[in-house]
């Protein structure tokens, strides 16, 4: 817990020339019963394109403890354009995986809230929502996956190195940031070392203006 790599990976991020931003979120598992459960957030973004205007949060989960990993939230906006978003991230319990995906709902509910001035959402964070965790049956039954929202990267993706293929990694927004989703996704498979990550990232473009291109 001496949490050395998030600041470590932006320095090597950084080594090449770049100029990369980092927030780093508390332990989460704040709750109790899910103090075991510690695991830490972090977003890093490119500073010649993006500012953070806030610091980033824990969600507040202490009233109903529907998540062991708290999700963690940041507002930024884009530098050229002025267009704001806020982003949010989660890493679901597996074993728990569909009653967690079925509170991102309220999550976002809450952010509408907190932020009222703001209409675009984009969710994104190992969801476990595939496979055994989550059919796409179960999700489909779900609020989270009316057309208030759109999964970018869908049901038959595969993001895991296991032999099964699993969609357990997505990116969620809601409809009203549609206009700015530049319609391509991807998912990163360029390494197989599960020392470096037993998932591959999964990517996508947006336009950076308020209401796309």
């Amino acid at each position: 817990m001496n949490e050395e790599v998030p600041h470590a990976f932006l320095a090597e991020v950084n080594a090449t020339g770049r100029d990369y931003g980092m927030l780093l979120s508390p332990r989460s598992g704040e709750q109790p019963d899910d103090r075991t459960f510690q695991e830490q957030y972090a977003f890093y973004y490119d500073r010649s394109v993006i500012e953070a205007i806030t610091t980033g949060s824990l969600q507040d989960d202490s009233m109903n403890d529907w998540f062991v990993r708290e999700p963690y939230f940041a507002r930024f906006a884009v530098v050229s354009s002025g267009f704001t978003f806020v982003a949010i991230t989660v890493h679901t319990q597996p074993d728990n995986a569909l009653a967690e995906i079925t509170r991102l709902a309220d999550v976002m509910q809450a952010m509408r809230a907190t932020f009222s001035d703001e209409d675009d959402f984009i969710l994104l964070g190992d969801l476990n929502a595939g496979c055994s965790y989550a059919s796409a049956d179960q999700l489909d039954a779900l609020t989270f996956r009316s057309a208030e929202y759109h999964w970018i990267v869908p049901d038959e993706a595969d993001t895991n190195l296991a032999s099964s293929q699993c969609a357990y990694d997505r990116i969620v927004v809601t409809a009203s940031t549609l206009p700015n989703y530049a319609g391509k996704w991807g998912v990163d498979a360029s390494f197989v070392d599960t020392m470096v990550s037993d998932h591959w990232p999964v990517w996508t473009d947006f336009w950076a203006s308020e209401r796309g291109p």
